[in-house]
């Protein structure tokens, strides 16, 4: 019986904790009610904190927009302005080189490439993987098989009935 008086003293020194465990079984739904009543009024006082913090964010910003000079507002155009020109001239190259390649114009905007012999060399290998006519997308618009405006075999169920 000695080992059982050792698991008992182990088990009372891992609940020496206060009598919290007392203190907690202990409590009512009121007890719980009013907590969970505290937490709701401390979150909600966080929320508005937090919309406060982002009001004065938003208001210190505008203010730091007025302070900037004509010149930092020219400067932050002529960067997004460089940036769309850097986009359009991209696409320009592969576009260009889509068409030096024979590679169908959908597919364009995939090519890849700093340069446009680079950009050549990728829309080459494109096109020998997709060929015009089986470029995905190509030849899609129609029904199955058949060119857009096709007339011919559009009604299956008239057809059906007349082969039978």
């Amino acid at each position: 019986m000695p080992d059982e008086n050792i698991v008992d003293d182990q088990l009372d020194a891992g609940n020496d904790n206060g009598g919290e465990n007392e203190a907690k079984s202990s409590r009512t739904p009121d007890s719980y009610e009013k907590e969970i009543s505290d937490l709701r009024k401390e979150a909600a006082k966080h929320r508005v904190e937090k919309q406060k913090v982002k009001d004065e964010l938003q208001e210190f910003n505008a203010w730091k927009d007025s302070q900037k000079s004509e010149l930092d507002r020219a400067n932050d155009k002529l960067k997004e302005l460089e940036t769309e020109l850097t986009r359009e001239r991209r696409s320009r190259l592969q576009t260009e080189a889509a068409k030096k390649a024979d590679l169908d114009l959908d597919l364009a905007d995939r090519v890849r490439g700093d340069t446009i012999e680079e950009m050549i060399e990728d829309a080459k290998l494109m096109a020998a993987k997709y060929p015009k006519s089986s470029a995905p997308g190509a030849g899609h618009a129609g029904e199955r098989g058949k060119p857009v405006g096709s007339k011919q075999g559009t009604d299956w169920l008239k057809d059906m009935w007349l082969k039978s």
